[in-house]
C-alpha cells in the first residue's frame, strides 16, 4: 500500500502507465468507467463506488469496519474488518442479477 494511512486505497494498473497509480480515501471513492473510441466519443460503462461504515454491532460481531463495494449502486460484496486484529473476519458476495 502506500505511505499515508488511509483506510481505502486504490491501485490502478494500466499497460499504458510505466507504473501503478494509487490514491487513499478515509469514507467513500467513486470511480466512473466509460468506454468508447476517444473521450469525445465514450460512454458510461458503470460506476464503482467503496464505502466505509464504523460499526459497534453488525451481525455477531463488535466493533468492526463494514466496507462495501457497489457497482451501479447495487452492492455486490462486502468485508467486515475487525479493528482490534486488523483483519478480514467475513467476505460476504452478494447475487446480481444480470440485467439487459
Amino acid at each position: 500500500m502506500g505511505s499515508r494511512q488511509y483506510p481505502i486505497w486504490v491501485s490502478v494498473t494500466a499497460n499504458d502507465y510505466k507504473s501503478d497509480k494509487s490514491y487513499g480515501s478515509s469514507s467513500k471513492t467513486s470511480e466512473t468507467v466509460y468506454i468508447g473510441s476517444s473521450s469525445t466519443y465514450s460512454n458510461k460503462f458503470f460506476t464503482r463506488t467503496i464505502t466505509k461504515e464504523n460499526l459497534s454491532n453488525y451481525k455477531e460481531y463488535k466493533n468492526v469496519i463494514v466496507f462495501k463495494c457497489w457497482i451501479d449502486g447495487m452492492c455486490v460484496k462486502e468485508a467486515i474488518y475487525d479493528t482490534e486484529e486488523h483483519k478480514i473476519l467475513e467476505t460476504i458476495y452478494h447475487d446480481i442479477k444480470q440485467q439487459g
